[in-house]
């Protein structure tokens, strides 16, 4: 089969499918992310100056704490639940990299799917 990816009307928005993905939490949105633009943030993540590093997982670390705080407010559903569980990991694991930890590897984060399978729990080594 042959995918387009040409607009097949005004709902085929990529923004608009973005911020109705994030309307039921009630938070505040990341900026949207083109697909395409994807690869080159992580080559400035990746090659970010020296002690900018601190900011990019203080500004995480942030994040994950934020949606954490919603998820905990929703009713206990197995969805919600896998998804709390890698969002608490995670701030967890900013956390540590925030205040030190593991300073001087220079292996990257090993990304783990073993408690759900859509959204990856980071293990820093």
């Amino acid at each position: 089969a042959v995918v387009s990816t040409q607009s097949t009307g005004k709902f085929d928005n990529e923004e608009l499918r973005f911020r109705q993905r994030f309307l039921p939490f009630n938070i505040s949105m990341p900026i949207p992310l083109e697909i395409s633009k994807y690869p080159s943030l992580s080559y400035i993540i990746a090659n970010a100056p020296p002690g900018q590093e601190q900011e990019l997982f203080q500004e995480s670390l942030d994040n994950f704490t934020s949606v954490k705080q919603v998820l905990d407010r929703i009713p206990p559903q197995h969805s919600v639940d896998c998804l709390a569980k890698v969002v608490k990991m995670n701030c967890v694991q900013m956390s540590l990299v925030v205040n030190g930890h593991c300073k001087d590897s220079k292996e990257p984060p090993i990304l783990d799917f073993s408690i759900c399978q859509n959204v990856p729990f980071m293990k820093v080594v």
